[in-house]
């Protein structure tokens, strides 16, 4: 009761929130005929047949976009599947609301220092939903997975934290087995032997799980069929290349490639060497979380915080939903320059840049079929956010030393 009567405002706005967000939803949403969800709904309706899951062409008679997660995700919707598609709709809007509420308290636990004061916190969490609604709202209305995606990586991170090593260890995996960019946290868990044998026999737990209710032969089937239905869906020249897709990948596409369907580009790279500058700027992007080494500032949180980054950017498939994990850096660095450096103009100045960029509408000051897509806007938002990262990580080894 007592944690009841200090939280109260924060419980009344979350209430508040949900409502608010909830009649948006069940207006806007049937008209959308419930966007990708309708995708797992229909999905599961296959299940419910044994149907397969992974077959394109059935998808396409129906005028359905493919389903492409794996079989453990899509035993996630089965039990939606015996119910009427706009209650099973709401559901699953309530699910993810709730998932929501626990990414940003265990951001929060992983973030904030014990002493932090309620109000700091507060404006963190609120600078924090500011900065990232677009994703959040993009996140609810087309009913993605991203955000129990995110909810399983925090805990698996929070458990970590807590030295619950089996529990981190099955979280990690159930994350790694929704989409696969959570596997870029792994080298942090190496050094926790325990935490690695419970993630590689959760992945085989997992992937075993479905054929509990979906029987042996079926669940050997959808496992055999996923991968290369994946890569064939996912990896096309125009997943990779169109404006939708905001990956770095993408963007070195359209700018830097002889082949860019786009007029942006500015170079023009054949295959092979655009290969190879995708692949040191993916290599450098990732290495930005673990070097140069800092030794102080919650040095854990500036580290998962490029990382997270880095799952957006680096996603060969970078959908504008998926970039909901920006949600932990933006609060990271919300957190730092109110409480540790609050003079840091710079800094709020690059974290407001960002945001800016990856709040722009897409169709502002241009005409036609144009969008600002092309140009990677929220692409760039990401890298002005690393940047903001690494200069908090340079600041503070120079005061330091």
């Amino acid at each position: 009761m007592a944690a009841l009567k200090q939280n109260w405002l924060r419980l009344l706005i979350i209430i508040l929130v949900f409502i608010a967000a909830f009649g948006r939803y069940q207006h806007k949403m049937p008209k959308r005929k419930y966007a990708d969800f309708h995708v797992y709904y229909y999905t599961a309706q296959r299940l419910l047949r044994h149907k397969n899951i992974y077959d394109a062409s059935s998808y396409r008679k129906d005028r359905i976009a493919n389903f492409k997660y794996p079989p453990l995700c899509a035993l996630i919707f089965l039990p939606l599947g015996f119910l009427p598609e706009r209650i099973a709709a709401s559901l699953w809007f309530s699910f993810n609301f709730l998932l929501l509420i626990l990414c940003f308290y265990w951001s929060g636990f992983l973030i904030f220092d014990k002493h932090t004061s309620r109000r700091r916190r507060n404006i963190t969490y609120f600078l924090g939903a500011i900065f990232t609604l677009r994703f959040i709202l993009y996140n609810f209305d087309e009913g993605q997975v991203n955000i129990l995606m995110f909810s399983s990586l925090l805990f698996a991170l929070v458990s970590l934290k807590r030295n619950k090593e089996a529990v981190s260890g099955v979280a990690l995996a159930f994350s790694g087995l929704i989409k696969y960019m959570s596997l870029l946290f792994l080298p942090l868990f190496l050094r926790r032997r325990k935490v690695i044998l419970i993630f590689i026999l959760s992945l085989v737990g997992f992937s075993v799980l479905p054929a509990f209710f979906m029987g042996w032969d079926y669940n050997l089937f959808l496992q055999e069929s996923f991968l290369p239905f994946l890569c064939h869906s996912s990896l096309d020249f125009n997943s990779l290349s169109t404006h939708e897709n905001q990956s770095l990948m993408a963007m070195l596409i359209r700018f830097f490639s002889s082949f860019s369907p786009y007029h942006v580009n500015i170079l023009n790279l054949n295959a092979f060497f655009l290969g190879f500058l995708v692949g040191a700027v993916y290599l450098f992007v990732y290495m930005m979380a673990f070097f140069p080494r800092v030794k102080h500032l919650n040095c854990e949180s500036l580290k998962y915080s490029f990382i997270f980054v880095a799952m957006a950017l680096l996603n060969p498939n970078g959908w504008v939903h998926g970039f909901i994990y920006l949600l932990f850096p933006f609060m990271f660095l919300s957190y730092y320059l109110l409480e540790k450096d609050t003079n840091d103009l710079a800094g709020w100045f690059l974290v407001i840049l960002s945001f800016l960029f990856s709040t722009w509408p897409n169709q502002i000051f241009l005409k036609g079929e144009d969008s600002t897509e092309i140009y990677s806007l929220l692409s760039l938002a990401g890298v002005i956010l690393l940047g903001a990262l690494m200069r908090v990580k340079l600041r503070k080894m120079i005061i330091s030393q």
